[in-house]
């Protein structure tokens, strides 16, 4: 069974972090009912992991960067192999805060390095429930046909899909296409490699703090609503 340090360990050696917000990055580790959160300081910028409580081969989990990342990490089983595991990434903008969490009675509130983007997960049974400014759907089976199970809509701030990959993170690929969308639902497609650094070692980084992210569109994507 591929545990929660497994998790950990591949998180950190496969996707890079760069840190934007200003606000301290806490560690912690802390469970509500059924959803466990970890936050944690690294060299490049702070994570948080949130997790089912109880893993078992099968599931779904999430992680959350100081640089507007939102993945959706999926686990097809306890076998290792590049067919085994699969990773949708999001990015939401600007990024001025710190990911954290805040729990209620019957739900856990996800905080996003986007004040306006906060993820709302039930804490008795893990399930997406809402996003704020937005729209999220579920899809509970964790399959590897359904692109990680997770799609998000109508959201009214600037937000990047960089779409799904079985085995590895899908901005890993320089030659692979993301998608800009805004409050408009404008969109605009670009190469990973005008959006990531690649480091020799495989690391990978967002290229842009918020005013380069915001001269860059301004450039490369006119038709595109940026209000940051």
């Amino acid at each position: 069974m591929r545990s929660f340090v497994s998790l950990i360990c591949w998180a950190v050696l496969a996707f890079a972090l760069k840190a934007q917000a200003a606000d301290p990055c806490t560690n912690y580790n802390i469970t509500n009912d059924d959803v466990g959160a970890q936050r944690q300081q690294v060299t490049s910028g702070c994570f948080l992991s949130i997790h089912p409580y109880d893993l078992v081969m099968v599931y779904r989990d999430y992680l959350l960067t100081s640089d507007g990342e939102f993945m959706v990490f999926n686990s097809y089983g306890e076998a290792e192999g590049p067919t085994m595991t699969g990773a949708r990434v999001f990015y939401f903008f600007p990024r001025t805060q710190t990911p954290d969490i805040q729990a209620t009675a019957t739900q856990v509130l996800v905080k996003t390095a986007n004040p306006a983007v906060t993820l709302q997960i039930d804490r008795k049974t893990f399930a997406m429930k809402g996003v704020t400014n937005g729209k999220v759907t579920e899809d509970k089976n964790v399959l590897r046909t359904n692109a990680g199970g997770i799609e998000l809509s109508k959201m009214s701030v600037l937000w990047l899909d960089s779409g799904f990959h079985l085995g590895s993170d899908p901005t890993a690929d320089e030659t692979a296409l993301s998608t800009f969308h805004d409050s408009k639902n404008q969109t605009c497609t670009v190469k990973n490699a005008e959006l990531f650094n690649y480091s020799s070692s495989g690391d990978v980084a967002f290229k842009f703090d918020d005013t380069e992210l915001s001269k860059f569109l301004k450039s490369r994507c006119g038709n595109m609503t940026v209000e940051f």
